[in-house]
């Protein structure tokens, strides 16, 4: 227990990595709010706990550039820290959306750059750099599977549903290990140099930017059953 506490503890000090236990055409998918697999899903979230004491510890994230802003240096600072149990896997599509990521799910597109950190090594190792989702999921029996939303879209929650649900559901049907527990990566906001377009939703305000996706991440898990976040929500930012 010690161990898995030390681990999950060392993930969360140094990321913003907001961690919680988390056959149709494009135009009818998108017409899609709920399924009954997504009730199934959301029990399994609520209900799932997370591993204790195990063997091994296995994540899998699944992203974008900021997957790898936060996920980067943890080969690092597990060295430091002697954990050598635990396993890590990351697949990234520059700038990908829920909807993108569901999209070359059901597509069984390989459009991923699919990267692990094996149990007792420090360093990334590149598999493929044309990796499907199935084949991620399928590589180890992940203990933990990340998710997150792209950046510009992250505190607009109608931009989330129905692909934050489908894609649990898909990720269930292939995960190798019954007890997985989903993990909600949230992003962070722009600064107040920034005048990307996709800034505009926000009117060119990192708070404002900041409590859109601080009140997204609450609806999510509300909906799909993750129910713990890291770090702490802020109501703003200085």
């Amino acid at each position: 227990m010690y161990r898995t506490t030390l681990s999950i503890c060392c993930l969360n000090i140094v990321t913003t990595l907001c961690m919680t236990l988390s056959g149709c055409s494009e135009r009818e998918f998108d017409k899609i709010s709920n399924s009954p697999l997504s009730y199934y899903a959301k029990n399994h979230n609520e209900n799932t706990e997370w591993p204790s004491s195990p063997d091994s510890l296995k994540i899998l994230a699944i992203g974008n550039s900021f997957t790898d802003n936060s996920i980067n240096q943890f080969p690092h600072l597990l060295k430091e820290y002697k954990l050598d149990h635990i396993t890590l896997g990351k697949i990234g599509y520059g700038g990908a959306s829920l909807q993108n990521h569901e999209h070359f799910f059901r597509k069984a597109t390989p459009a991923y750059l699919f990267q692990v950190k094996p149990s007792q090594e420090y360093e990334w190792k590149t598999l493929s750099s044309h990796a499907t989702i199935q084949e991620a999921v399928q590589y180890a029996d992940w203990d933990i599977i990340v998710l997150q939303q792209a950046s510009a879209l992250s505190g607009l929650y109608n931009q989330y549903q129905p692909y934050l649900n489908r894609l649990i559901e898909h990720l269930l049907s292939l995960a190798t290990n019954l007890d997985v527990v989903f993990v909600w990566h949230m992003t962070w906001p722009y600064s107040t140099q920034c005048r990307t377009k996709a800034f505009a939703p926000y009117n060119y305000d990192p708070a404002m930017m900041y409590d859109s996706i601080c009140q997204a991440t609450r609806t999510a898990l509300e909906e799909t059953g993750i129910n713990t976040s890291f770090p702490q929500e802020q109501s703003s930012m200085n």
